[in-house]
């Protein structure tokens, strides 16, 4: 079976969400504070298609507050584990308002290498996507990519929806 980003889209949110529950210690089915996420979420597909994937990737990357945070998003997204450190970090960048553009580049990257379009290897995935998008993909290849990000940050953005929360508990 090939990728299928509805399924992926599914997976990822899945261990993106548990991996930032636990480290948060909030209880099975609690949703996460996450109001920059949610609007990045939310956002991301019409603005790849208005600009494209290269430009629209470019921009997630330059708003990225810590490239060394897409690494660790990209590990929760494949359902690893990151430090305290990394935890925090992610935790107030997904919550506040001009935040969550580390996850959506980790997803970007993460998409593009399940699908076989991006070998990335680890080392720094902001650098490896931006090398793979520039160099690598090309043409036709390029189109598939961007097809295939965007069905899969469309599914994406409603688990977004589902396990986040855009206001503050009280």
């Amino acid at each position: 079976m090939g990728f299928n980003p509805v399924v992926k889209a599914a997976e990822y949110a899945l261990n993106l969400y548990e991996g930032l529950r636990r480290a948060l210690n909030l209880r099975e089915g609690e949703r996460l504070v996450a109001r920059g996420l949610r609007a990045r979420a939310r956002d991301s597909p019409s603005f790849i298609v208005g600009s494209g994937l290269l430009p629209a990737t470019a921009f997630m990357l330059a708003r990225s507050e810590h490239l060394d945070l897409i690494d660790a998003a990209y590990s929760l997204l494949d359902g690893g584990s990151v430090s305290e450190e990394s935890l925090e970090k992610l935790k107030g960048s997904i919550d506040k308002e001009g935040g969550g553009y580390e996850i959506l580049a980790a997803v970007v990257a993460k998409t593009l290498n399940d699908a076989g379009i991006c070998k990335l290897s680890g080392q720094s995935v902001a650098v490896e996507l931006a090398k793979c998008l520039t160099g690598q993909v090309k043409g036709n290849q390029l189109l598939i990519a961007e097809r295939l990000v965007l069905e899969l940050l469309q599914e994406f953005k409603k688990y977004v929806e589902a396990f986040t929360d855009h206001k503050e508990r009280g």
